[in-house]
């Protein structure tokens, strides 16, 4: 999803339509407007998650009906094949284009073929469904249109967050008797999106200017001028991603439709493991629950226990793209989980806690994320190198009012937006809270105020418009 106006005034009709209609069709405008919606970016895609449905509502009906009348055996044949060919469309779709570079023969479709638009997203979604039905946690949808609404659902396609299936029903079902001037989730929904589109484009957007600039560049800056963009870079896929979380989690509000938070102030954890409960939540409860723990978790011993860490971090990676980079990222997640249980046990312990803890932690994530961003070992190498070896101050000066050849006002925008968030983020670890919630939890006429400013910084600051390019969400890409 992109910041054009044709998408703002698509989601201004759709939700208009939406509340004039009667209760009984809101579901129907759901799902119309997602077809639409993913039919404009592309007919293929659409085909594609239309059959993705229809086989994963079959297949749940047939792994219920086997399974209430005993046969076992052929509910999971059903269950094992079609996970598989889920899996494979996916992996066939991310890997084979890759795969096609060391002159391996590919099928042609791959190779000039985009990947279907949200793939990564709905295919977990549709395994979490079958695994559920399959483990007797949930019932099988009865009805397709509800069950359409939750793999189609226009706000979280591109990026998730991942649902799962009952939660997404009930949030659907409570939807149906909102009136648009009497309910309190389309001011939420605006509060939410608000918080989005100002950490997207006034921070994110804007570190990321920088960031490409050393990347796609390296050996022109010296070490202090790569150490910086490392860190930027932290910090604007946390913008990115957070925001758009924000943002799609706004939207969806504004139609009475509640999604998975994402993001608990992450780079506040005091180590990795609680890192990864506040990151990308909706994903690392999928590994949680459908990989490790039925790969056995931790109950069948330590060798077992790193055996199924390193897998879910390996797939992890592997998920996020192709190539030994992602895998290295992936990789590295592994051995800070597993060496975070070595302090532990060595008692270390003050390692894992504290500000000693926060600082580690971040560091550790931030090297982590040179081979996420670098795309290839080559790059992520020289990335390395340049931090080690080298000038320390090239590309690292002020000259003509400017800093690394940004206006040194770009960069008082970055302090002040940043000290902002992080005012934000530790007032909601200290509450309890997401950093929207706090503002939202102010009283009336100092939260509008905030807001107000919030909209304005934005449309002042923002990247976007004339000599601007239109930034995707980093995680579109996935």
């Amino acid at each position: 999803m992109l910041f054009k106006i044709t998408t703002i005034v698509f989601i201004l009709i759709v939700l208009l339509i939406y509340y004039l209609v009667p209760i009984r069709y809101r579901r129907l405008v759901l799902i119309a407007s997602s077809i639409y919606y993913i039919g404009s970016l592309s007919i293929s895609s659409l085909i594609h998650i239309l059959l993705v449905t229809f086989v994963c509502f079959i297949t749940g009906q047939s792994i219920d009906f086997f399974s209430e009348n005993n046969d076992k055996k052929t509910s999971k044949i059903i269950f094992i094949a079609t996970v598989a060919l889920l899996i494979g469309l996916l992996f066939s779709w991310k890997y084979l284009p890759w795969i096609h570079t060391f002159g391996i023969w590919v099928p042609k479709v791959y190779i000039e073929k985009v990947i279907p638009v949200g793939l990564s997203f709905y295919t977990f979604q549709a395994i979490s469904y079958l695994a559920d039905i399959k483990m007797k946690k949930i019932r099988p949808s009865r009805n397709l249109m509800t069950f359409t609404a939750y793999m189609l659902w226009f706000p979280k396609l591109t990026s998730g967050p991942i649902e799962r299936y009952p939660v997404f029903k009930n949030n659907l079902y409570d939807s149906k008797a909102l009136d648009l001037f009497k309910v309190d989730c389309v001011k939420k929904g605006l509060c939410y999106i608000m918080s989005g589109v100002f950490i997207k484009l006034v921070i994110a957007d804007r570190l990321g200017l920088i960031v490409d600039m050393v990347y796609e560049n390296p050996a022109n800056y010296g070490r202090l001028a790569v150490i910086l963009t490392v860190i930027l870079y932290s910090l604007q896929i946390y913008c990115d991603f957070a925001g758009y979380t924000y943002i799609i989690c706004g939207i969806s509000e504004l139609f009475g439709i509640s999604l998975t938070s994402n993001f608990k102030m992450p780079y506040l954890s005091q180590n990795i493991k609680e890192f990864w409960r506040c990151w990308h939540i909706s994903l690392s409860s999928f590994y949680k629950d459908y990989i490790y723990i039925p790969l056995g978790g931790g109950r069948k011993g330590n060798v077992i226990r790193i055996r199924n860490v390193m897998i879910v971090f390996i797939l992890c990676g592997m998920w996020h793209g192709a190539g030994p980079a992602f895998l290295i990222w992936g990789a590295l997640h592994g051995i800070y989980n597993l060496l975070n249980d070595v302090f532990k046990k060595y008692k270390l312990d003050f390692l894992l806690k504290g500000p000693i803890g926060t600082v580690l932690t971040f560091i550790a994530v931030t090297f982590a994320w040179i081979f996420f961003r670098a795309g290839t070992l080559t790059n992520a190498l020289t990335i390395i190198k340049g931090m080690f070896n080298g000038s320390w101050t090239l590309g690292f000066e002020y000259v003509n009012g400017c800093f690394m050849t940004k206006p040194i006002l770009e960069w008082r925008i970055i302090l002040v937006s940043l000290i902002v968030l992080i005012i934000l983020d530790i007032s909601a670890k200290m509450l309890s809270k997401e950093p929207w919630e706090v503002l939202y939890s102010l009283p009336e006429v100092p939260r509008d105020i905030i807001f107000l400013s919030l909209a304005l910084t934005s449309v002042t600051y923002g990247i976007y418009g004339s000599g601007n390019e239109i930034r995707s969400f980093i995680y579109m890409q996935f």
